[in-house]
């Protein structure tokens, strides 16, 4: 599949740069065909950044010329409120998170609050219960997807 295709060729020279290639969706609209790219990093992306990731991809989708019609490039970052990795999720130890969970830890599907500790399959999330701190440690496993999110 030429998604898969793109993905493959621009995967290593963004992430030598450091970015992470999140999404490749080449779609037809009412413009025409469209090459949607989301980009990831580890720290905020800043217009720069996407500028410099254009301009490498850019570069390498022409020389490779793997669409062969017009289209238009559309790189962009995942958001101040992205997805997790739940493969990593050590990497957002103090970050702010929404988890939702596929068991529902007492009674509730969604727990937000600041990533303590990830350790032996188990998250330690600190959250708020009627305006006190509460720590509460529950199997990775039971998280099927989480965001980044911001805290009022």
């Amino acid at each position: 599949m030429l998604e898969e295709d793109i993905r493959h060729l621009l995967e290593q020279p963004l992430l030598e740069k450091g970015f992470t290639l999140f999404d490749v969706k080449l779609y037809k609209g009412s413009e025409g065909l469209t090459l949607g790219l989301t980009l990831d990093s580890d720290k905020p992306l800043s217009l720069d950044d996407i500028i410099l990731a254009s301009d490498i991809i850019n570069s390498l989708l022409d020389e490779k010329d793997l669409i062969k019609e017009s289209y238009t490039l559309d790189v962009s970052s995942v958001g101040i409120e992205k997805p997790l990795d739940l493969s990593h999720l050590e990497k957002y130890v103090d970050r702010y998170v929404e988890l939702h969970l596929s068991h529902p830890y007492k009674g509730e599907n969604y727990l937000t609050g600041t990533i303590k500790e990830v350790k032996d399959d188990m998250l330690t999330i600190e959250v708020k219960v009627k305006s006190k701190k509460q720590k509460i440690t529950i199997p990775v496993n039971t998280i099927d997807r989480g965001k980044i999110t911001i805290e009022f």
